[in-house]
């Protein structure tokens, strides 16, 4: 006989014997015969109040009558067992010895009894079928993973693979009530406790146990109980979000979709007008349902937590069973958020009928909430083949039934998956209703599992919209590592359980916060644990002083200031006295001021007439670092880059050169590099026209080419000298044959091609094409040589892939054509598409990329500019700047480009718009417009071997950038150092991962981050494992219902006059677990805005250029400009000469305010009206 709770056990065995309930009043323990008349009258009785435990003896009960517990007591059995292990071992039902391999470590001892068994009996859908199957035991042997039972008694035949090993109950009581069995309601005297029983299903048509609220009562605890389920209602059922559930067992006969261990409905509606009380914010731990400790066993839907409920379900075993919540379709309200962490999901597959058909691991429905460091395996069986292991759908797309069938009302459906609180009444929804947005964020969890979206397939609504597009990754839910800002998890075990709690225990001081030394503008948290009775209340302290507001285990400063340094201690308290943390030292040391230092000098020149010349200077130290151009010692106005250009030099260009780099601390001159202008030689001019040409001709205008040499299929003797230049007849298309090994057209070194101007055919306006017949291995054009003083360049072409394998234009140093070196090449008013790759062979494809695949240091690839041309229609990625392994890319300008339709590769899940990928130096992409791309409109990766420097130098200003995909907009990526300007750009809407994201990014960053426009494309920094200094000055953020910034890890170093501002949503900033506010807004960032920045036309995007370069080039639409009584004109900081370009080519003001975003404006006035003029990009 089991001892009972506190009481010696030859008292239990004398009590026993009775025929009605006897009282034990010393301890307080009424032991009944275990009928339910018997426990029902020993609740009745006066004697029995709050405090007391009704026992229940060991051995089988039927209860046709229900039982209601409405007093604060103990419903205590003998015991129920639990099951402790499982195995897959293929085994026969049979008596004599059977042995299994299953886990090591199980609490077993020889010669105790134990029950094996097979769940999931027959069910329809292609499950597991058969009787009850179960062998009964007594243990033999158990050493390792191998035990072995000597059977004695069996249930069913068969051979099985998959059983559950559990210990044998004392108290089982069967369920023959037309009801509900136990009704369990919340009492304010003290907690209903419900322990040591196991259910076992009679002829009983509702739930085992009920759990009823009552407002002001305390939570009820059930533990240490066995469920069977062999028919269609709940083990459980609850309608509070206080609550606690522990070391219990769940096992489902058969495998059914109608059955629940757990179902949560009408919980208290006012959690949807509540904050979030997920983790640390239940100070109780009775805010929210806690589920822990617990197995489930075979339940497609192990629970199903619905109407406003809040739950916690940690250190679980889901044991071929799924975790599932209801949304606001065919209920009422919904989940409003649910934990799901420490848990250990498994699932079994077969190939011969014995796999659970377990469709997910989570279904979600709706609300929000995190699932976070568990194990989850694939779902994968030859019986059913691959599912998705996290599955979201919003069913009141697809279903008529409840109070939002067939919704139509638009994102965000009502209260769908990643919507939290409500700013309205808690009533019922309507199609009006609309949500605030709180994501439901998925990080930590091992095993190979995926998440997505998938739609309940039913036919009630016509044309109904897809679950795909209301559940938005980035948005929505995360997936990509992010842990859920300002989480951390409540207390393990759960204070309340008994043997755990801590009555009238004052507070004690488990950890202290740690000294820190940091320099200033660095991020600092300190943190303290404790533990005692609850609640904890927290406040910190500076030198002895209270901090007012900062009253959390967690004291954090985003950017620190000399001002801040001092000892810092937390005070906690609670009911019953107060302890004080060890004192922890902030020391806010000021770096060593650093002077500018050269690291790469200009390099001299030699340029014919015509030719374009470009010095670069490197430097280290403090930023910001300026920078002045010098020739013959004379200023150059405007020369304030570290590159400084001449796009057409002439003899008067000639001259010395030099920088000089300055910042707060000192300046430092470069060294003088020489420009020697040469004048041009005399060149042939040559003409080819495929309808009237014969390669055998003299190349003339009136005796012309077929061909060019280069050319697939050139039968010429002729050849081409630098300084030539060859036109094309506009009219005609050049089809280039097959050469796998080699290009279609192979430019020669300092030799210029037209295709746009020539029309012997008087054609009009048009570019001679060159259309791909083959593949072309090293490029359908590409530039292999250059010229130290002739530019090679190729203007006005159409290059046409043909769904061939070729990179369009490829530009490569490589080491078995030693031709190319620092010569400028050029690529003007191109346009270049429909080629094709093969990523599973490894043959990845682009379309303009410049490589260096020389592995020595004979050279690289320098100076190159891509102007006006467009690119579209790409396997991978657009314009490429990938130098490879020890490779060596610098000197690229990107201008005027539009890039477009990348990633058609299905091999391939990506495909950006503008990459510069390893070690690039001194690259600028300007004026482009990258949009609608299959992944970043701007990618900046570290190296490809997770070695070596990243990107530096980079300038990307002044673009236009949309893409819908989840990697971001702008995106940084990688190992590797990278530095990069980041100014006057137009970022338009990302809904999945926002405007800039830093996610998976490692090495070292420098970037800054000045007056861009973020419209829609919230910044998203992730959670990257690289340092360093990210500044972000004088952006304008606008977004309608997601936070503008959210920064998880601080890394942004330097911050000010900053605009954030979201149309509906109260968190404008999280940093470091923070969230800001309107109201705190100036904690975080004291120069920043919360204004509606008045926009001028939304509607209406740009999605190009008009204008002149270098006069009055601007966006084709002012939509996104501001208007003339916008509260944030001239709100920005002065940033200097730099940076003192626009989108709009009006110059920022010397001094006083610029305003933030990409469009400057004079005098905060009505803003100058569109430009006028041919457009930049030029698109079929």
């Amino acid at each position: 006989m089991k001892r009972m709770l506190g009481i010696p056990a030859v008292l239990v065995l004398g009590q026993f014997a009775a025929s009605a309930f006897t009282l034990d009043t010393a301890n307080k323990v009424a032991y009944t015969d275990g009928s339910q008349a018997d426990v029902a009258a020993a609740l009745a009785s006066a004697s029995v109040t709050a405090g007391w435990t009704v026992s229940l003896p060991a051995g089988n009960f039927a209860w046709s009558s229900g039982l209601t517990v409405n007093k604060a007591v103990h419903l205590q059995g003998a015991g129920a067992g639990r099951v402790i292990g499982r195995s897959t071992s293929s085994v026969a039902v049979g008596t004599g010895s059977k042995t299994f391999v299953t886990q090591a470590g199980l609490p077993v001892s020889v010669g105790q009894t134990l029950r094996v068994e097979r769940t999931g009996t027959a069910v329809s859908g292609g499950n597991p079928t058969g009787t009850r199957t179960f062998m009964v035991g007594t243990v033999t042997s158990y050493s390792g993973t191998s035990l072995t039972l000597n059977v004695t008694s069996t249930g069913g035949s068969g051979t099985h693979p998959l059983w559950i090993i559990s210990t044998m109950a004392d108290t089982t009581l069967t369920h023959n009530v037309g009801g509900v069995l136990i009704r369990l309601t919340e009492n304010a005297a003290g907690n209903v406790r419900l322990s040591g029983i196991r259910f076992v299903t009679g002829s009983g048509t509702d739930d085992y146990v009920y759990i009823g609220r009552t407002s002001g009562a305390k939570p009820v605890f059930i533990h240490d109980c066995y469920f069977e389920s062999t028919r269609n209602f709940d083990c459980i059922q609850i309608t509070s979000n206080q609550g606690l559930v522990w070391n219990c067992s769940f096992v489902a006969f058969p495998f059914s979709m109608a059955q629940l261990a757990l179902h949560a409905k009408d919980c208290p509606t006012d959690s949807w007008t509540q904050l979030s009380t997920m983790g640390a914010a239940d100070t109780t731990g009775t805010s929210n349902f806690y589920v822990e400790d617990c197995d489930f066993h075979a339940w497609l839907n192990a629970t199903d937590w619905d109407d406003n409920s809040r739950s916690v379900m940690r250190r679980n075993l889901f044991n071929n069973a799924g975790f599932g919540t209801h949304g606001a379709d065919t209920s009422n309200y919904g989940v409003r958020h649910y934990e799901v962490y420490d848990n250990t999901f498994v699932f079994n597959g077969f190939s011969d009928g014995n796999t659970f058909n377990l469709n997910w691991f989570f279904y979600l429905r709706g609300g929000t909430g995190l699932i976070a460091s568990n194990v989850i395996p694939d779902i994968r069986s030859t019986d059913y083949g691959d599912k998705l292991e996290i599955n979201m759908t919003v069913m009141n797309l697809q279903r008529s039934g409840g109070p939002n069938g067939c919704w139509s009302g638009g994102y965000p459906a009502p209260r769908q998956v990643g919507m939290g609180r409500v700013t309205g009444a808690a009533g019922f929804d309507s199609i009006t209703y609309k949500g605030d947005s709180e994501p439901l964020y998925i990080w930590g969890n091992t095993g190979t599992h995926r998440a997505g979206t998938t739609d309940y397939g039913g036919s009630d609504c016509s044309s109904p919209a897809s679950s795909s597009t209301f559940i938005v990754s980035g948005r929505d839910y995360f997936n990509n590592g992010t842990p859920k800002p300002g989480w951390s998890p409540f207390p393990y075990p759960h204070p309340l359980r008994p043997g755990t709690e801590t009555p009238s225990t004052p507070p004690s001081i488990l950890s202290s916060p740690a000294n820190a030394v940091v320099n200033a503008g660095q991020p600092v948290t300190f943190s303290v644990s404790a533990g005692g009775a609850l609640p904890l209340a927290y406040q910190w302290q500076k030198n002895g002083a209270n901090l007012a507001g900062a009253i959390a285990p967690s004291l954090a400063f985003a950017s620190v200031t000399t001002a801040d340094a001092g000892n810092f201690r937390c005070v906690v308290t609670n009911a019953y006295g107060a302890a004080t943390s060890a004192v922890a030292t902030l020391t806010v040391n000021v770096p060593v001021p650093v002077a500018p230092s050269i690291t790469s000098q200009p390099q001299s020149l030699t340029r014919t007439v015509g030719q374009s010349a470009s010095f670069s200077v490197t430097a280290t130290g403090d930023a910001p670092l300026t920078h002045q151009w010098q020739k013959n010692g004379v200023n150059i106005g405007g020369a304030t880059s570290a590159t400084y250009s001449i796009l057409s030099v002439t003899s008067a260009d000639a001259g010395s050169f030099r920088c000089i780099v300055t910042n707060a601390v000192g300046a430092v001159t470069s060294a003088v590099a020489t420009l020697t202008v040469e004048a041009a030689a005399a060149a042939s001019v040559r003409y080819v026209d495929f309808t009237a040409g014969n390669d055998n001709n003299p190349g003339t205008m009136a005796s012309p080419w077929k061909r060019c040499p280069g050319m697939v299929g050139w039968a010429g003797s002729a050849t081409l000298l630098p300084g030539d230049t060859v036109y094309f007849d506009r009219a005609d298309t050049w089809d280039l044959g097959a050469n796998s090994s080699g290009p279609g057209l192979d430019l020669k070194a300092g030799v210029k091609y037209v295709g746009d101007e020539w029309d012997p055919q008087n054609v009009g306006p048009r570019r001679a094409a060159l259309r791909a017949l083959a593949r072309h291995e090293t490029g359908v054009v590409r530039f292999w040589e250059d010229h130290a003083t002739h530019v090679t360049w190729i203007k006005g072409f159409e290059i046409n892939a043909n769904s061939q394998r070729a990179n369009l234009v490829d530009i490569n140093h490589s080491y078995w054509r030693a031709g190319i070196n620092k010569g400028l090449k050029r690529i003007e008013d191109c346009v270049a598409h429909s080629n094709t790759g093969n990523g599973s062979e490894g043959d990845y494809k682009y379309g303009i990329i410049i490589s260096d695949n020389s592995p020595d240091a004979s050279g690289w690839v320098a100076n190159v500019e891509i102007i006006n041309t467009t690119v579209f229609n790409t396997p991978r990625d657009g314009i490429v700047l990938y130098p490879g392994s020890g490779g060596m890319i610098s000197n690229i300008v990107v201008r005027g480009c539009e890039v477009y339709g990348t990633g058609t590769d299905p091999s391939y899940s990506e495909g950006h718009g503008l990459v510069a990928k390893g070690n690039v130096k001194n690259a600028v992409f300007e004026y482009c417009y990258s949009h609608d791309v299959n992944s970043s409109a701007v990618f900046i990766n570290g190296p490809e071997t997770g070695t070596g420097p990243g990107p530096s130098g980079m300038v990307i200003r002044y673009n236009i950038l949309q893409t819908a995909d989840d990697n971001g907009v702008i995106r940084f990526y990688g190992p590797g150092n990278k530095s990069a300007d980041i100014y006057g750009n137009l970022v338009l809407s990302n809904r999945l991962n926002g405007g800039l994201s830093f996610a998976g990014n490692s090495g070292t960053h420098n970037v800054r981050v000045f007056n861009n426009t973020f419209y829609n494309a919230f910044v998203n920094l992730g959670s990257p494992s690289s340092t360093g200094t990210l500044e972000f000055r004088n952006n304008l953020i606008h977004d309608a219902s997601i936070a503008p910034l959210t920064d998880g890890n601080s890394r942004i170093t330097a911050r000010g006059n900053n605009v954030y501002f979201r149309v509906s949503g109260s968190t404008l900033v999280s940093s470091g677990g923070t969230s800001y506010t309107a109201s705190t807004l100036a904690n975080y960032e004291n120069t920043a805005s919360s204004s509606n920045p008045m926009f001028k036309n939304v509607a209406n995007l740009p999605t190009g250029w008009v204008g002149t370069f270098g006069a009055d080039l601007r966006p084709n639409s002012d939509g996104l400009s501001l208007q003339s009584g916008s509260p944030v004109l001239n709100l920005g900081a002065v940033l200097g000469a730099p940076f003192n370009g626009s989108i709009n080519s009006l110059i920022r003001p010397a001094s006083g305010a610029w305003t933030p975003g990409a469009y400057q404006f004079s005098g905060g006035g009505t803003p100058p009206g569109p430009a006028t003029g041919l457009s930049v990009i030029i698109s079929d």
